[in-house]
């Protein structure tokens, strides 16, 4: 009689361990789901947040100082492709952080008129990035 109580302690035992190691995985199952929806959330924040920024030149006039400061923000830190195209010159320049510009000096043809107005115009690729942003002056 002794054996079959021990017996029967063990089977419930395993039982029991069996049990809360199914809870275990389902739990686990589950907060990994979790944590994948998460992430692709926070994936999807961070675009917006990243595009955000640059809302102030989507599609808006501004000064010829907010685009001075844009092609040393982004155009000379390879950000994004920045170009400028002004009344004094017909062609648009690109500008990246391979060259130098004199975009302040007022007898390089690069020059941008810090108190000129400028149209700009961003570029997104399919995703909804944006790449790059165009200026053309008024």
């Amino acid at each position: 009689m002794n054996n079959v109580t021990t017996i029967i302690k063990l089977g419930a035992a395993v039982l029991i361990t069996v049990a809360a190691i199914a809870i275990a995985i389902a739990l686990f199952g589950q907060g990994a789901d979790i944590t994948k929806n998460s992430e692709s959330d926070i994936k999807g924040i961070s675009q917006v947040i990243t595009s955000k920024k640059y809302d102030a030149y989507n599609g808006t006039e501004v000064s010829g100082s907010s685009v001075v400061n844009a092609v040393r923000m982004y155009g000379e830190t390879d950000v994004l492709d920045v170009s400028v195209r002004t009344i004094m010159v017909a062609a648009k320049v690109d500008y990246d952080s391979d060259n130098k510009y004199d975009i302040t000096d007022s007898g390089s043809g690069e020059y941008i008129n810090p108190v000129g107005t400028f149209k700009s115009t961003l570029t997104t690729n399919d995703n909804g990035i944006v790449t790059a942003i165009s200026f053309v002056q008024q």
